[in-house]
């Protein structure tokens, strides 16, 4: 490993899209490898993946535990991940939420422009992977760009995934906005519409996050392990030099230098 911590910087949310070996230009596809890889480095870098209820939970209640969590979570819900994923996350014994397009299951990923033909999995899939623990989310029930919505069709979007959710046997409703697209119109519909929580995509960690804007790293397949590594947890060069950079920004700003 490139690097280990005593005290790992968290709490960690980790976003996947499809597992996969077979969708070269797709940029978020990561073979089942790499995930295995990744996951194995927040074990042993010292993160407790816990399911998403439990970091929420934690969340709101200011838990010092928060700093060493992790959470492993998938959004579209690509037929790869009952395939590919789960079984690595049942080697590790690891949970995970995985983010369903509730009104396109068994269909093809076409909002997907990268891989349009990909599939999602059916409700005999998703009632598979809720027996192996797998926690079930919303990615809203057409994967909708919410802000371009009427506010008739951002409740309905929201609702119906709820009810499919519910459906399934989900009894803790969670929420990833597509396309990380959101704003307080979207947040104050999330809560509205019975989300316990909802998801962002912001590579920083998750303490202090909002519970409807939460942050998570997204990975993408050309990150190798001392690039996912970094992204998490950042050695401490890395942050001074952020840090000096940004203070030449302002400097810049403020003085004209």
């Amino acid at each position: 490993m490139p690097f280990t911590f005593r005290r790992p910087p968290g709490p960690v949310v980790v976003m996947y899209h499809s597992v996969t070996a077979h969708a070269p230009t797709d940029p978020f596809a990561v073979s089942r490898q790499d995930f295995g890889v990744q996951i194995a480095w927040l074990l042993e870098a010292g993160y407790d993946i816990v399911p998403l209820p439990s970091l929420v939970k934690a969340l709101a209640a200011g838990d010092p535990a928060l700093r060493g969590q992790a959470v492993v979570t998938f959004d579209d819900g690509y037929q790869d991940v009952l395939e590919e994923a789960v079984p690595v996350l049942e080697d590790f014994g690891v949970p995970a939420t995985v983010f369903l397009v509730t009104g396109m299951l068994g269909g093809r990923a076409t909002f997907n422009c990268h891989s349009p033909d990909a599939r999602l999995m059916d409700e005999d899939d998703v009632r598979s992977i809720r027996s192996c623990g797998i926690g079930l989310g919303s990615h809203t029930h057409s994967h909708a760009n919410l802000p371009l919505l009427e506010p008739g069709a951002l409740r309905a979007e929201l609702e119906m995934s709820r009810e499919a959710l519910i459906g399934l046997g989900e009894t803790f409703l969670s929420l990833s906005y597509p396309w990380g697209k959101y704003a307080a119109r979207e947040t104050r519909a999330a809560r509205d519409a019975g989300y316990a929580c909802a998801l962002e995509v912001n590579s920083r960690p998750a303490a202090g996050s909002d519970p409807y804007s939460i942050a998570r790293f997204g990975v993408t397949r050309d990150l190798d392990l001392k690039g996912f590594s970094r992204m998490i947890a950042p050695p401490f060069t890395d942050v001074l030099t952020r840090k000096a950079k940004s203070a030449s920004r302002l400097c810049k700003l403020h003085f004209g230098l």
